[in-house]
């Protein structure tokens, strides 16, 4: 049996296709991008803001979203993804979570989030995401002691 040409493949692709809803259809280029992307980052931990920065300027019509990505292995995680206009979630690297993502949360003002590192003691620094302007100090006595490091005083113990 010989291979089917060129023309048989593309007739074959066209019936695939036409037994496809509009909305597949239209979902289609997401997915090849999101495979792209994939392929060019074998690691996609810690990925989700460039990715989905990437995908929402290669695709206008879909807007970022942060949140949490609720898992069976990690609970729940700080996350980004896509949202197209009809609410459908397209996530480019749901794949770093062994089990996929059970659940998508939308982030609300009063969730408290991870902003960074206290520059004092190095503690993780949590604030409400209405506040979540970057902070690098995580309380006032960890400030003060920072600026007395800062001035030559004592170390920069709390």
């Amino acid at each position: 049996m010989s291979e089917p040409g060129k023309e048989e493949k593309i007739e074959w692709a066209k019936g695939i296709l036409a037994g496809l809803s509009e909305k597949a259809r239209s979902e289609i280029p997401y997915f090849l991008w999101m495979r792209a992307y994939q392929d060019r980052n074998p690691s996609l931990r810690a990925k989700c803001a460039t990715a989905t920065e990437e995908m929402v300027e290669q695709f206008p019509e879909l807007k970022r979203q942060a949140g949490f990505a609720v898992t069976a292995t990690q609970g729940e995680c700080e996350h980004w993804w896509c949202e197209g206009p009809d609410g459908d979630i397209y996530d480019p690297t749901e794949e770093q979570f062994p089990g996929g993502v059970l659940e998508y949360r939308k982030v609300q003002d009063d969730d408290l989030v991870r902003v960074g590192r206290c520059m004092n003691c190095g503690e993780d620094i949590y604030v409400a995401y209405k506040e979540a302007a970057r902070k690098c100090i995580c309380s006032r006595e960890c400030e003060l002691a920072f600026i007395r490091w800062q001035e030559g005083g004592e170390e920069y113990e709390v």
